[in-house]
């Protein structure tokens, strides 16, 4: 592991903050409805009212927040699932952790007998985390309790298991009425149209714990690029770390795709980007890919409000293909 000065690492944080910012800033500015911010500055030291004030407290700033944290969540999420797999292939989407939670959703979307709430968590947020658990729990007890810890393994093992669940949301989607089909599918295109603030208090007490697991192990995700061998020669638990990682990795996602839908690629293009960019130590892509992250699918659903306004697009499409476009791109430019 390369030396790390406090001011490299300061100035990183800066330079990817910065440029969050922008991105941020842009998709506040961006919609339907272009708004007067002069108005809106002027509100924060006072009490004036006005449809601009309005569209922007309750409808984009918390729209803006909520990508962002989802666009962060998913692209660590997507870089600790690379550095546990060593495969740059590798996220919640490909391994079926997405696809579990996806199918939790799905189902408490689908029969009226599994909606209900729990305080500020709803069905679809409960059934996603334990969709998502579930994933991770096979695939322990198929390949890790029968000592095929090799990380091919564990990977096939959890595409396979995805594929398993598709073709059961599959089943499920044509067993339901129109009316709830359209509601289903509508969700699982992936979008960010919530409705104010209360969105936030379902998913914090998942998703904060889920981060937290994996911003703890940065420094020690470095040494898992060796292989395990080299991980216990410096005295890395790697074991402890991997299971870190993924169970971290498995609660923050739930945890953001029960609300946001199961939004593709961006664990796979910002941490790939941010690698040719600042190297693999990943005390810098850590942070670095969450601010990064955020940035890209807050511009992304900015994107998604006007392409073909006063309608919008579901996010999810415009990362799908942007996300197609750039692997097409890396594949031809070898």
């Amino acid at each position: 592991m390369t030396f790390l000065t406090r001011k490299k690492y300061l100035l990183s944080l800066l330079m990817y903050s910065f440029i969050s910012t922008i991105g941020i800033l842009i998709s506040l500015k961006i919609g339907s409805e272009n708004l007067n911010f002069i108005k809106i500055i002027k509100a924060i030291f006072s009490n004036v009212q006005g449809d601009d004030i309005t569209i922007f407290y309750r409808q984009r700033l918390p729209r803006v927040i909520m990508a962002f944290i989802a666009g962060g969540t998913l692209g660590i999420t997507g870089l600790s699932f690379q550095v546990v797999f060593r495969n740059s292939l590798a996220t919640p989407f490909t391994i079926g952790i997405t696809s579990g939670g996806t199918l939790g959703a799905v189902l408490a979307l689908s029969f009226g007998v599994l909606n209900f709430n729990i305080g500020p968590f709803s069905s679809v947020q409960v059934f996603s985390l334990v969709g998502s658990l579930l994933v991770i729990g096979l695939i322990y007890v198929l390949t890790i309790r029968k000592n095929e810890e090799k990380m091919n393994v564990i990977l096939l093992t959890g595409v396979s298991i995805g594929i398993v669940i598709s073709a059961v949301i599959l089943l499920v989607r044509y067993l339901l009425s129109p009316n709830l089909l359209i509601v289903v599918d509508r969700w699982m295109l992936g979008g960010l149209a919530i409705g104010g603030y209360k969105d936030f208090a379902g998913i914090f007490p998942f998703l904060i714990p889920g981060l937290a697991l994996m911003f703890f192990q940065s420094v020690k995700m470095n040494y898992l690029f060796s292989g395990k061998d080299m991980a216990l020669s410096r005295g890395v638990d790697y074991d402890s770390v991997t299971k870190a990682l993924l169970v971290g990795g498995s609660i923050a996602t739930a945890a953001v795709v029960s609300v946001v839908g199961p939004i593709a690629f961006i664990g796979l293009i910002v941490p790939h980007i941010l690698r040719r960019v600042s190297g693999t130590d990943t005390r810098i892509l850590m942070p670095a890919v969450f601010f990064i992250g955020g940035a890209f699918l807050t511009v992304c659903d900015a994107i998604a409000r006007v392409i073909i306004a006063p309608s919008e697009l579901p996010v999810g499409v415009i990362t799908a293909v942007l996300g197609g476009v750039y692997f097409l791109y890396l594949i031809n430019s070898k």
